[in-house]
C-alpha cells in the first residue's frame, strides 16, 4: 500500500500524524509513506482545506508499486482517537473504507478510478 500524508500549510496537524504513520507503516509488508502538497483539487480544497485537521489518501497496491483497487481519501483527522482509527485500519489486511470511522471517510470523492 501506499500512503500519501498532506503536508500543504493548509493541514498543520500532520507534523503530529507523521510519527504515528512511520511507525504503522514500518509494520505493513510493503507499505510506503509519501509526504506531499494537497491532494484536492481547487474546488474540494476551498472547502475542505478550512477544516482542522491533516487528510490521508491509501492507494492499495501490489510488491511492485500497481494499483489493485481504488484510492481511500482519509480525514480530516483531528484527535489521538482519530490518528489510532487510521493506524487499526491500516493494519489490517483489507483496508475496506467501510471500516473507518465515519467521519474519516469524508474527505475528497466517495470514489476515484482503481488505477490512479
Amino acid at each position: 500500500m501506499t500512503v500519501l500524508l498532506c503536508r500543504a500549510s493548509s493541514c498543520p496537524d500532520s507534523l503530529s500524524l507523521l510519527e504515528n504513520l512511520r511507525e504503522t507503516i514500518r509494520d505493513c509488508p510493503h507499505g510506503v509513506l509519501v509526504t506531499t502538497g494537497c491532494l484536492h483539487s481547487r474546488v474540494v480544497r476551498a472547502h475542505l482545506c478550512r477544516l482542522p485537521g491533516a487528510t490521508v489518501t491509501v492507494q492499495p497496491c501490489t510488491r511492485d508499486r500497481r494499483p489493485v483497487g481504488s484510492a481511500v481519501h482519509i480525514g480530516p483527522i483531528r484527535s489521538a482517537t482519530d490518528v489510532a482509527a487510521l493506524c487499526t485500519w491500516l493494519r489490517s489486511s483489507d483496508h475496506d473504507p467501510q471500516g473507518l470511522p465515519a467521519r474519516l471517510r469524508r474527505a475528497g470523492p466517495r470514489r476515484t478510478a482503481p488505477l490512479n
